[in-house]
């Protein structure tokens, strides 16, 4: 059996190449609370017509036990500095069910973000199936 592994700045290295020039793949951080909800309801508004979700449910969300920014999400920044993209995983006992979900900004979709962000989620579920 394959040993399980975490991300590592080599492997968002790996992704960050199949990206646009110039855009930016890391880690989130609390501080990127605002911005990716911004995103998220852009995506929202474009699809359904209504924003999707608040600071605070979004907040909660990258708080629950068991999830961790570091290794289980990750978003994309243009060139300006705009958050564009996220993707997030929702791995728990018993691990027969994963919940992953992402978005890109409408402005910015159709340049393989999605995809990058993507792949990078189902191979964190191989490197590590169990969170």
């Amino acid at each position: 059996m394959q040993q399980s592994k975490q991300p590592t700045a080599q492997d968002d290295h790996t992704f960050q190449q199949q990206l646009p020039p110039g855009y930016s793949l890391r880690p989130p951080t609390l501080d990127d609370v605002s911005a990716t909800v911004s995103m998220l309801n852009a995506s929202s508004l474009a699809t359904l017509g209504t924003p999707g979700i608040t600071e605070e449910e979004f907040r909660a969300d990258w708080q629950e036990p068991g999830f961790n920014l570091t290794t289980d999400s990750r978003v994309v920044t243009s060139p300006d500095g705009q958050l564009v993209g996220m993707m997030d995983a929702v791995m728990q006992p018993p691990y027969v069910r994963n919940f992953i979900w992402g978005r890109v900004h409408p402005q910015h979709c159709r340049l393989g973000i999605g995809t990058v962000l993507t792949t990078w989620k189902e191979l964190r579920l191989i490197w590590n199936p169990c969170g």
